[in-house]
């Protein structure tokens, strides 16, 4: 079993492991299960975001942690922050996302884990606010930023983007109580 930073009933918050290598470059790989992103990664890609997340993690104490489904003690993706390189009337900001193995879609993993990683960030950093953002045609992304209690801000179009593709934009004032 993996040492966790922070737990849900199902879920497990870990730093990155040599063993999440592969499964993290399998899903960046996975045509359908990158649907909502602007395309596919390419295993060197998908190295180098994890070990941009390991470095986000030890620089901040937050970030995009690997996350196992603990019943499995499976690797199933990861969920957390960032600080977004798109060109937007909110950023500079942090950024929480998600990125799960399509077979744990469905389920409410993203909105538990979500909620897990606001509550950790609220106790253990000065942050006040985080921002999401999707492309409009996500709803599984929209709905899980509802359920999280995000507020919509605006529609937009990042300064690098085809005009035809809209993005949304939501916002969490943090409760730091």
């Amino acid at each position: 079993m993996s040492q966790y930073i922070f737990e849900t009933e199902r879920l497990g918050f870990r730093l990155w492991q040599k063993k999440d290598t592969d499964p993290f470059i399998a899903l960046g790989r996975d045509v359908e299960g990158m649907i909502f992103f602007s395309r596919t990664y390419t295993p060197a890609e998908s190295y180098a975001k994890i070990c941009e997340h390991i470095m986000f993690l030890e620089d901040y104490g937050y970030g995009f942690w690997a996350v196992d489904y603990k019943e499995t003690d499976t690797f199933i993706g990861t969920i957390g922050f960032n600080h977004p390189s798109i060109q937007a009337f909110f950023t500079p900001c942090v950024q929480i996302g998600w990125c799960l193995k399509k077979e744990y879609w469905g389920q409410g993993l993203a909105t538990e884990g979500a909620k897990a990683c606001l509550e950790y960030v609220a106790k253990n950093s000065d942050l006040t606010e985080i921002y999401a953002y999707t492309v409009k045609e996500n709803q599984p992304s929209i709905n899980v930023m509802q359920k999280i209690q995000m507020e919509f801000v605006s529609e937009f179009v990042p300064t690098y983007g085809d005009e035809a593709t809209k993005y949304v934009a939501f916002r969490k004032l943090l409760d730091k109580n």
